[in-house]
C-alpha cells in the first residue's frame, strides 16, 4: 500500500517477517527443526524472500521506520533474486541467469540497501536523536553512497540515455532495456527520498527545486517510454514518488492516468486531497 498513513502496510509485513523466520532461522523445536532443514532447497523460499525484501524496503520508504527484518536478508537469503525484477523465473522471455541480469539483481540490491539506510536516517531524525550538523553528515555520506553506486552501475545502466526513438534503437541491450529503466527509475526516486528525508523539519535547508524537478521528469519519461504492461507494477514506487514531486501538469496527469490503468492488475485506486494512492 503507498500510503504511509495506513498501518495495514507494517501490520502485513509483522506477519510475513514471522513467516521468514520459520524458513530462515533455527528452530529450537527438534522436529520443526527437521522440517525446515528438509525444505531448505525449495525453490519457493527465494521468491519469497525476494518479493518480501522489496515489500519490506518499500514499507520502509513510505514510513521512515525501517524494515521490519533488520539486515540486508535480501543478499545473505535471497538465493540469487527468484523474484527477478518482476519476472518469476518460469518465465521464458528473458533467462534469469542471463548475465546482464544477475548484474542488475546484484546492483538493485545494494541500492534497496541504501534505501533502508535512508529510513533509517529518517527515523532518528523524527526521534529527536540528532542534531542538524550530524543530518548533514548522514546527508552527505549517503548521498557519496548514492553516486558510487551510479559509478559501479552495470554498463546496461550507464548507457539508458536519450528517451527518443531512434536513441533507444541503438541501445545495445534491447533485453535488459526495460529492467534497466526500471532500477534507474528508482535510483533517482531514492535521490528525491533522500532530499526530502534530509530536508524534513529543517527550514534552513533550501529546496533544489531544478534538480528535483529534473528527477522527477526522468523518473516519469523513463516509466513512460519502458514500463510495459504489467512492468509497470515494478516501478509504483518511483511512479508514486516522482507523482509527489512534480509540479508540471501534464506529468501529473500521466500518473493520475496510469495509477487508474494499473487497477485492471486488481489494484483499488482512491482519491483524497492528497495524490492518489494505490492499495
Amino acid at each position: 500500500m503507498m500510503d504511509s498513513q495506513n498501518h495495514n502496510w507494517n501490520i502485513h509485513l509483522k506477519g510475513a517477517r514471522e513467516i521468514y523466520r520459520l524458513l530462515f532461522l533455527p528452530n529450537s523445536d527438534p522436529a520443526k527443526e527437521a522440517q525446515r532443514q528438509a525444505e531448505m532447497n525449495h525453490p519457493l523460499r527465494h521468491f519469497l524472500v525476494s518479493l518480501l525484501s522489496y515489500l519490506d524496503v518499500a514499507g520502509a520508504c513510505a514510513t521512515s521506520e525501517g524494515t521490519v527484518v533488520e539486515g540486508s536478508y535480501w543478499r545473505t537469503h535471497g538465493g540469487g533474486w527468484e523474484y527477478n525484477l518482476g519476472i518469476p523465473s518460469l518465465s521464458t522471455d528473458t533467462s534469469a541467469e542471463n548475465p546482464l541480469l544477475v548484474e542488475l539483481r546484484q546492483c538493485w540490491s545494494v541500492m534497496m540497501e541504501i534505501q533502508a539506510a535512508i529510513s533509517s536516517f529518517g527515523k532518528a531524525k523524527s526521534e529527536g536523536q540528532m542534531p542538524p550538523e550530524q543530518q548533514d553528515l548522514l546527508y552527505q555520506d549517503l548521498m557519496g553512497r548514492l553516486v558510487q553506486w551510479r559509478l559501479n552501475a552495470p554498463k546496461c545502466i550507464q548507457e539508458v540515455g536519450e528517451l527518443d526513438d531512434e536513441s533507444l534503437k541503438q541501445y545495445p541491450y534491447p533485453e535488459v532495456l526495460e529492467y534497466a529503466g526500471c532500477i534507474e527509475s528508482y535510483e533517482k526516486a531514492t535521490v528525491l527520498y533522500l532530499h526530502k528525508v534530509a530536508a524534513a523539519d529543517r527550514p534552513d535547508r533550501v529546496p533544489q527545486r531544478a534538480l528535483l524537478d529534473m528527477l522527477a521528469s526522468r523518473i516519469l519519461n523513463l516509466i513512460e517510454k519502458l514500463a510495459k504492461d504489467v512492468g509497470q507494477l515494478a516501478v509504483l514506487w518511483p511512479l508514486f514518488t516522482a507523482g509527489r514531486e512534480t509540479r508540471n501538469e501534464r506529468e501529473q496527469k500521466f500518473v493520475r492516468e496510469t495509477m487508474i490503468n494499473l487497477q485492471r492488475f486488481g489494484f483499488k485506486v482512491r482519491h483524497n486531497d492528497s495524490p492518489i494512492l494505490v492499495t
